[in-house]
């Protein structure tokens, strides 16, 4: 069932129908949480959005945003992963469905980010720009994240002295979660705005910042979004955003106080997270879209996510 939604319907839709974070399958369907759509459009007000629900199972469904002349998914290019949740081969006439509303309405279908390889496949079937997007995550064999990390990487931790270290879940706002978030999102904010000002996207915006703040403290993600951080005599000198779903997690966002001295204290941090994590039993950290040489130092391993425009079949 495809429902078109103006601004007075989709919030109480959203409300009802989408499903928490916790509940979903996988950690890669966190940006079509109800926790991170209804803070996307409580933001960001669409003014329309398509609403995609399977009527046999609930926990089907897909929102879609209007884009100039094109449908792309809600959320747009903040999110790392998109899907369809397929639990079945009858998604498929969803698909077809789908397909059929943008060709009546002159829309172009851009599905970018998308990681199911059943929709991927079926919409190779069409006529498609198909480009990939390079991710890396870290999986070890045996859960010792600490041990693919660079030597140089692990010898600046063993000499990181005085620094301490923690792990803060959000999900309800306190004083301590709302400085750490807020410290992150600044230091972020000034390194783009003097590093990267000829990569401008929508992220350097407030309204971001605002997105972010809403999401990560809703009270039904208090196990699913931590902060690590370092300190050192109670000044802050590195942060990273992560979200955990099960024995799985993600690193959205990450900012650190540069170093006069050839120490990365974001690497450092990162060190001390996987130790962390394998006190934890986490046994994937995803460190998402871009192929940042840091990540590769950390351990990680390439994937690709799909990125797809489907125009109508000649």
């Amino acid at each position: 069932m495809l429902k078109e939604l103006n601004k007075d319907k989709w919030i109480k839709e959203i409300d009802l129908s989408l499903i928490s974070f916790s509940e979903l399958k996988n950690y890669k369907y966190l940006f079509s949480s109800k926790e991170w759509l209804s803070a996307y459009t409580d933001v960001y007000k669409p003014e329309k959005v398509l609403f995609i629900l399977d009527k046999q199972i609930s926990s089907n469904y897909i929102v879609l945003a209007y884009q100039d002349r094109s449908l792309i998914f809600l959320g747009g290019s903040f999110n790392d992963f998109n899907g369809f949740f397929n639990t079945n081969l009858n998604q498929a006439l969803y698909f077809k469905d789908l397909i059929k509303y943008c060709k009546k309405n002159n829309l172009k279908l851009q599905l970018n980010s998308l990681f199911e390889e059943s929709a991927i496949n079926y919409f190779n079937k069409f006529s498609i720009i198909n480009k990939s997007t390079v991710s890396l995550r870290i999986k070890p064999v045996d859960g010792n994240f600490s041990k693919l990390i660079s030597k140089r990487i692990r010898k600046m931790y063993e000499q990181s002295g005085e620094l301490k270290f923690e792990r803060q879940f959000l999900g309800c706002k306190t004083k301590q979660g709302g400085k750490l978030l807020n410290w992150l999102l600044d230091k972020r904010n000034n390194k783009l705005n003097t590093k990267k000002t000829k990569e401008f996207n929508l992220s350097f915006e407030e309204k971001f910042d605002n997105l972010i703040l809403k999401f990560c403290f809703q009270n039904t993600l208090n196990q699913n979004v931590y902060i690590d951080y370092c300190m050192l005599n109670d000044i802050l000198l590195a942060c990273s955003l992560n979200f955990k779903h099960g024995q799985e997690a993600l690193c959205y966002l990450r900012a650190h106080t540069e170093s006069s001295n050839n120490v990365s204290y974001g690497l450092i941090l990162d060190y001390w997270g996987a130790l962390q994590n394998e006190r934890e039993n986490i046994k994937l950290l995803d460190l998402t879209r871009g192929n940042e040489s840091y990540k590769y130092r950390l351990g990680a391993q390439e994937y690709y996510l799909q990125n797809l425009t489907v125009y109508e079949k000649k």
